[in-house]
């Protein structure tokens, strides 16, 4: 039987390794963004299976602008324990919102009606935070410099110099 501080110490395990994951990532979009563009933490209490936890989001905005017209997008840490994925971090803007999943190869794997296995979606070929993209068959992107413009334009009409 597992004892309820074995549960603690494995949701506060899996909290911070999200929280490692998400510093990482936030340290990528820094570097890929434009001059003109800087971001603002953004501190926020989230809640998901592993618990409730403290997390640092991100408001991208226009560098010499004033409030609220340097604001481009957020990107929002919305927890450890999501459907599919290990981590998830919202992409919002003025005009829509993009899921940003944490996903690990070898865990979504299907068996089709022949009983082969396959990976659930194309494209997801190593650990990495991914965007999925709604065709079909449904196609895991992994996140870089150039997705993350284009997801960037997609929730803001904004336009990048």
């Amino acid at each position: 039987m597992i004892s309820p501080e074995q549960t603690f110490d494995h949701a506060h395990e899996q909290q911070q390794l999200y929280l490692q994951r998400v510093a990482d990532f936030f340290a990528q979009v820094r570097a890929w963004l434009p001059d003109e563009l800087e971001t603002v933490e953004i501190k926020r209490t989230i809640e998901d299976e592993t618990g409730q936890y403290e997390v640092s989001g991100i408001a991208i905005v226009r560098k010499g602008v004033s409030e609220p017209d340097n604001a481009v997008a957020e990107l929002l840490p919305e927890g450890s324990s999501v459907l599919l994925a290990e981590g998830l971090i919202e992409l919002s803007g003025a005009f829509g919102t993009e899921s940003i999943l944490y996903m690990v190869k070898d865990s979504l794997i299907i068996r089709d009606v022949e009983g082969n296995e396959r990976p659930m979606f194309k494209g997801l070929e190593q650990d990495g935070w991914y965007w999925l993209e709604n065709k079909n068959p449904i196609t895991a992107l992994a996140l870089s410099a150039d997705l993350f413009m284009e997801l960037l334009a997609m929730v803001n009409d904004y336009e990048f110099a």
